[in-house]
């Protein structure tokens, strides 16, 4: 099963859910916040992530849920 694609604006700002002072560091609890321009639930807003399972080096991460990925405009 395909997971969902979700574009972002701007750049995704990680942060661990339950210890923030351990922040840059990916972990178990890490979470993200993003601008969503179409995601399935949301629209376009801002959202927070699942917990974040990978982050690539174009700037895009898959979650538990779905994979983000950055607006690139044509």
């Amino acid at each position: 099963m395909t997971k969902p694609v979700v574009n972002f604006l701007g750049k995704a700002e990680f942060f661990n859910y339950y210890k923030p002072d351990e922040e840059g560091t990916l972990k178990v609890d890490m979470v993200a916040s993003v601008r969503a321009t179409n995601h399935y639930v949301w629209g376009y807003d801002r959202v927070r992530t699942s917990v974040v399972q990978e982050i690539f080096d174009d700037g895009s991460f898959e979650t538990m849920n779905t994979m983000y990925v950055p607006y690139k405009e044509v």
